[in-house]
């Protein structure tokens, strides 16, 4: 991936020159560098000498040491950018269960993730990017699916070794980083294979079992544990008893608290008359020495089996000492699951209670919540709280299951209940990295995935109160829950961004521009619309503009003379790299991260139209914010319009100048949506390209015999509209 920042080019330039420079120049450590300078240059070159050169000998010496504690204590978005340029540029060595290069690569990586980076770029948590990047880097990338259990059970052997060897030295890397790659499966429901295979490795050779049995990855072990709860994985069985016997051989009681709180969990989980008092015996008792993800699991359990007022009280009175954003990050980032049973009673249970929290903890105006729909699920019922919580009751619990199956068949996807599944990665029928184009042709699908829907939204047995503008999922996933709420109501409801959020008025409707970032096919034929809606107005300004220069677009961006913009490009998202998701300018890829919507100076609300295949895209988990490049440049003062998923661009370029057409008559931005989303989804756009004589501008003549099945979910279904 080519990294466009100039700041960063000039950076990596002044680090090779200062490569060729260092013999000349006194040695000073690593540590002391960084203390004097906020360059990387010593430290990238020191980082990258033990792995850049093929020929030359690595050692676990101390200077690679300190290197590993530098990395472990980064703060700066810099230092994943680098490395994560340097995993895409190298390829692997040819797999050797001897060669140390592999995990050397493995800990360096490891190293980054030890103190999570967790402020969000683009509502990307960075520090799970690097546990991604590192465990396919050393273990599963490029691997033939038939050695994929061969290879990882090498790898993890060789690390195992590393540890025995200098355990003083990795413990603390590999145990957090073992940690938080089960934590990341668990929060986007993803990476089962992963987990399933590191599980079957520790299962089937020895020396793994014996390596990792030993108090310092207790954590890690807790985690295995509860992941195979979740999953009801059979193996759970074998980590209570390896964990039971690391409990009672621990010589620190924090260890000793923490193992017994896990395997409580476990032996309620395989006895029905489980006695909770227990529990409660045992929280009373310890308490003060329990840490706070502990002492939150706990309460839950108490709540929900005992006493629902005092524990969710005092639930909330843990949460209240932590600082607004580090409690964002629990509920987004780190531990989404830990708080979805907290949420759902306090909603239903107290409701004024449960927007106060989302009024203090997001800064969205009380009013604001008020006129919005929130959807929370369980496992057997959906809670949309309005003015008052109503509890609907899902009688089919295999619902959730099969609108992830439909959405797999309809868009050949890998994806599964437990998330992306190992032939996407690995079989030659999966594009490798990214998601696949929809196929229109699954007709009886459709209807199908409709059906289960509406049933699991309640959309016809639930009607909204008239005060409701918004609406704001909790568990999310990919569906056209607007569009089919316009069905009903003919009315969109934009799914909320609540962070700080505002109600801005609209800028007027005077000046539009429609930006095209690469070469398309319907390049030329956008631009000759834009020139024709010229001719029909002369109180809108329509501009055309072809930009393959980054700066350029950031200069539109920043200025506040538009009222619309439109973009017009390709983008791409890496499921396993979030630091890959990249939209196209020129020849040039530029990461989502690099746009920097905080710097745009905007006044009144404007439109950011994306037609770009997966600007809307947001991964399947628990939560409030989606994690999807809209919704990175979505706030107050600028709604979005994108795409959940690849799109035609036959189709998806025809929506966009049908809106464009719309404006001319329309009094806001949002009116010509509304009014170009209602043609989409009845299939009405040929006769609206008829009855306002636009047959013959060659786009929309191409689009008329089109073998587009134009009713399909794939292409209306694919539209995002967020404020």
């Amino acid at each position: 991936m080519k990294t466009v920042s100039s700041g960063w080019r000039r950076c990596l330039r002044e680090w090779w020159s200062f490569n060729m420079q260092k013999d000349q120049m006194k040695f000073i450590t690593v540590k002391n560098y960084l203390a004097q300078n906020n360059s990387y240059l010593l430290f990238l070159d020191k980082s990258f000498s033990h792995i850049k050169n093929l020929d030359q000998t690595i050692e676990l010496n101390n200077d690679f040491f300190i290197l590993c504690n530098n990395f472990s204590k980064n703060t700066e978005l810099e230092l994943y950018i680098t490395l994560n340029d340097f995993f895409n540029n190298h390829q692997l060595f040819p797999y050797d269960e001897t060669d140390i290069r592999i995990p050397i690569k493995v800990l360096l990586s490891m190293a980054t993730s030890v103190i999570p980076l967790m402020n969000s770029i683009g509502n990307i948590p960075i520090s799970f990017f690097i546990i991604h990047s590192a465990i396919d880097y050393g273990v599963s990338l490029h691997i033939p699916h038939h050695t994929y259990h061969y290879n990882i059970q090498n790898t993890l052997i060789c690390l195992f070794e590393i540890q025995k060897m200098v355990p003083d030295k990795i413990d603390n890397y590999f145990c957090i980083f073992l940690t938080y790659m089960i934590l990341y499966a668990k929060k986007y429901s993803t990476d089962y294979h992963l987990v399933n295979d590191l599980i079957y490795n520790i299962r089937q050779v020895p020396s793994l079992l014996e390596s990792i049995s030993i108090e310092y990855f207790y954590h890690f072990l807790c985690q295995v544990l509860d992941w195979c709860y979740d999953n009801k994985h059979n193996d759970f069985e074998t980590f209570f008893y390896i964990l039971d016997n690391i409990r009672k051989s621990a010589n620190d009681e924090t260890t000793d608290i923490a193992i017994e709180l896990c395997l409580f969990r476990y032996r309620s989980m395989v006895d029905e008359n489980y006695d909770y008092k227990a529990l409660e015996e045992f929280y009373v008792k310890n308490k003060e020495d329990i840490r706070l993800i502990d002492k939150l699991r706990v309460l839950s359990e108490l709540f929900l089996k005992l006493d629902r007022d005092t524990y969710l009280h005092l639930f909330s009175d843990e949460i209240a000492k932590l600082d607004t954003n580090d409690l964002i990050q629990m509920i987004e980032d780190i531990h989404p699951n830990v708080f979805s049973a907290y949420l759902i009673n306090l909603a239903f249970y107290k409701n004024e209670d449960f927007l106060n929290f989302l009024h203090i903890t997001y800064g969205c105006p009380s009013d604001i919540l008020k006129m919005t729909a929130i959807y929370i699920h369980s496992n057997n019922a959906t809670y949309i709280l309005e003015k008052s919580i109503n509890k609907l009751d899902i009688s089919d619990y295999d619902l959730h299951f099969n609108i992830i199956q439909y959405i797999n068949e309809i868009n050949n996807l890998g994806i599964t209940v437990f998330g992306e599944s190992i032939e996407q990665k690995l079989s030659a029928k999966y594009q490798a990295h990214r998601e696949n184009k929809p196929d229109e042709k699954y007709k009886t699908i459709e209807i199908k995935l409709i059906e289960s829907i509406e049933k699991y939204y309640f959309i016809h047995a639930h009607t909204f109160d008239d005060s409701i503008k918004f609406i704001l999922p909790m568990q999310q996933i990919r569906v056209p829950l607007q569009q089919l709420l316009f069905k009903k109501y003919n009315k969109l409801f934009p799914i909320i961004k609540i962070v700080d959020k505002e109600v801005i008025p609209e800028k007027k409707l005077e000046k539009v521009i429609h930006v095209v970032l690469s070469v398309s096919g319907t390049l030329d034929q956008e631009k000759e619309v834009i020139e024709y809606l010229n001719t029909l107005t002369d109180n809108i300004e329509f501009e055309y503009k072809y930009i393959d220069n980054f700066e350029e677009l950031l200069s539109i961006l920043k200025s506040d003379i538009y009222t619309v913009i439109s973009i017009t490009t390709h983008g791409e998202v890496d499921t396993r790299n979030p630091l890959n998701n990249v939209i196209k300018v020129g020849n040039e890829q530029i990461p989502w991260y690099l746009f920097e919507p905080n710097t745009y100076n905007l006044n009144n609300q404007r439109l950011l139209y994306l037609n770009i295949c997966d600007s809307g895209h947001f991964s399947l988990k628990n939560g409030f914010i989606l994690e999807s490049f809209s919704t990175y440049l979505t706030n107050s003062n600028q709604a979005t319009v994108s795409h959940m998923w690849p799109v035609k661009q036959d189709y998806s370029s025809t929506f966009l100048m049908i809106f464009l057409h719309h404006l001319i008559s329309a009094s806001s931005f949002k009116e010509a949506y509304t009014s170009t989303l209602s043609l989409a989804i009845d299939d009405r756009f040929d006769s609206y390209i008829r009855y306002n004589n636009l047959e013959d501008i060659e786009l929309f003549k191409i689009f008329q015999n089109a073998s587009l099945y134009k009713k399909s979910i794939t292409h209306w279904g694919s539209l995002l509209y967020q404020e």
